[in-house]
C-alpha cells in the first residue's frame, strides 16, 4: 500500500525537479513534513510552514 502511494506520487512529480527523486528522496523532502492537521466534516486542511521549500508542490499535489 505505502509502495503504491509512492509510486501515484512520483508519477505526479513528473516534469517538476523532483521527477528524478528516488522515493526515499520523496518521502524526506515531502512527507515527513511538520504540519498542522485540521480536519472539519467536509474537508481536511493542511498547513505547511512558511519556509517549506516544497510547499508549492506539496499544494498541487494535494489539490
Amino acid at each position: 500500500m505505502k509502495l503504491d502511494l509512492l509510486s501515484e506520487v512520483r508519477r505526479m512529480l513528473t516534469g517538476t525537479g523532483l521527477a528524478r527523486a528516488t522515493l526515499g528522496q520523496i518521502r524526506l523532502k515531502l512527507l515527513k513534513t511538520a504540519a498542522l492537521v485540521q480536519t472539519s466534516t467536509r474537508r481536511i486542511l493542511v498547513r505547511l510552514p512558511r519556509g517549506h521549500p516544497h510547499a508549492d508542490l506539496v499544494q498541487s499535489l494535494l489539490a
